[in-house]
């Protein structure tokens, strides 16, 4: 596979991860605070399918339970996410602490990731993608591969890199909203200063 494909997909992954777009949520109403980690309890899905980059889309996943958080985001090379062939699955595992609430945006809460492992699983159609971008991993079709040690360069950062995130959090109108990922949150200066346009809902 010839670079250019490649540089792609690192650009469609970032900004995938990234939150596409730069729109604010309505940052009124919801609870703060430690409210917010109760009212967060439970599976919370993207409430659409979410744009990535000019032609990929994705769906986001979380899992709070009262100990742990699983994050999961399914990237697909369409625009219409299940209705294209996917790509790739990331999964992360680990702790959320939610630490008070914002001093300058009303309704949302400080919220630290701590991350013990972060996977990916290809599926058929990013198996060569990932062989060429992270060649230390044996990619196999729907085989999950532990990347937390050496993450796999521009597409998962390793626990060393970032091992805590820096994020936002707020509940609106049912709605479930994280800080906005144009840069890496992995430091208490790159924290976001706004909500993400996307959000998640409960599943019932």
């Amino acid at each position: 596979m010839h670079s250019a494909p490649l540089r792609c997909l690192a650009t469609l992954v970032l900004a995938m991860l990234a939150g596409c777009g730069s729109d604010d949520a309505d940052e009124d109403g919801g609870p703060g605070g430690e409210e917010v980690g109760t009212a967060l309890l439970g599976t919370w899905r993207s409430k659409d399918c979410e744009p990535s980059g000019a032609t990929g889309s994705r769906r986001r996943t979380y899992i709070f339970t009262p100990t742990d958080v699983k994050i999961t985001y399914e990237l697909f090379s369409g625009t219409q996410c299940e209705a294209g062939p996917k790509i790739f699955t990331v999964t992360t595992h680990g702790d959320a602490a939610f630490v008070g609430k914002s001093s300058t945006l009303p309704g949302v809460t400080h919220v630290l990731f701590t991350f013990k492992s972060r996977a990916i699983t290809p599926a058929e159609a990013g198996v060569n993608v990932l062989k060429n971008a992270c060649t230390q991993y044996d990619w196999v079709a729907e085989k999950e591969v532990d990347v937390s040690q050496d993450g796999c360069k521009a597409l998962v950062q390793s626990n060393t890199e970032c091992p805590i995130e820096y994020d936002l959090a707020s509940i609106v109108d049912g709605v479930a909203y994280f800080g906005d990922r144009s840069v890496p949150l992995c430091s208490e200066e790159t924290r976001p200063a706004k909500l993400a346009q996307w959000g998640v809902v409960k599943q019932s």
